[in-house]
């Protein structure tokens, strides 16, 4: 479970963020919507441990993991994150960025993992490629392919389908809803896009101008008849 509580952050002036609380379950996909500059991105760096809150802590797997005074490094948060950009390694391959979250283990299984997942999300003739020779959504189908190989219990997508096809976007969207019921991953998924955050179903929440306004259960596909919901109808859990 991953609970924030009481959650802001400041940089300088501005407040990215205004007391932010959630409690976010093993095996739900939580879809958080909203204009830019809501400070959805913000929540998920949090929530990573690549900042530090101006108030508030948060809680992973029922410890504490951030407040304004101390913060657990990423690395063990247990926390898969696919960032806005495909922030490749340009020296590695294909294979070898995907690899690269699998060492330690035994070669057959590194080798057998990289190669369903890139099956899955359409790019297994691409493994000798170099970021380089990508197109944009090649790239960005290899940035999810490195994060998601790893199974991370908890896992935070940042725009993950930017410059991906049609198609291949409703596949992927299918394949993130499979691993929050299929391995119990909590999933957060950020997008400005009101009809792919309701097409994921489970939880659907509003962010505008640093503050959660509206949050509520939303059956997969079905869009809320407004945008833009009232104050009045949020509800925290």
């Amino acid at each position: 479970m991953i609970k924030v509580d009481g959650l802001s952050k400041r940089f300088g002036e501005v407040i990215a963020l205004r007391d932010i609380s959630l409690e976010l379950l093993p095996g739900t996909v939580t879809a958080i919507h909203g204009p830019s500059g809501s400070g959805k991105t913000t929540l998920l760096r949090l929530i990573a441990g690549l900042e530090a809150p101006t108030t508030g802590a948060i809680y992973i797997g029922g410890a504490l993991v951030s407040t304004p005074a101390a913060l657990t490094a990423p690395h063990h948060r247990g926390v898969g994150f696919v960032f806005q950009e495909a922030a490749l390694w340009p020296h590695m391959t294909v294979y070898q960025n995907v690899a690269f979250g699998l060492l330690g283990l035994p070669r057959h299984e590194v080798k057998a993992r990289v190669a369903e997942m890139l099956a899955q999300l359409g790019i297994d003739d691409l493994t000798r490629r170099y970021p380089g020779e990508l197109s944009g959504g090649q790239a960005r189908r290899v940035s999810l392919a490195r994060t998601l190989v790893t199974h991370p219990p908890r896992l935070l997508l940042d725009e993950p389908l930017t410059h991906i096809h049609h198609e291949m976007r409703s596949e992927i969207l299918n394949l993130i809803e499979q691993l929050a019921v299929n391995r119990g991953t909590t999933v957060v998924y950020v997008t400005h896009e009101l009809a792919e955050a309701a097409r994921l179903g489970g939880r659907l929440i509003r962010m505008e101008e640093g503050a959660i306004v509206w949050a509520d259960a939303c059956p997969a596909g079905e869009i809320p008849a407004s945008d833009t919901p009232n104050r009045e109808s949020f509800r925290a859990d």
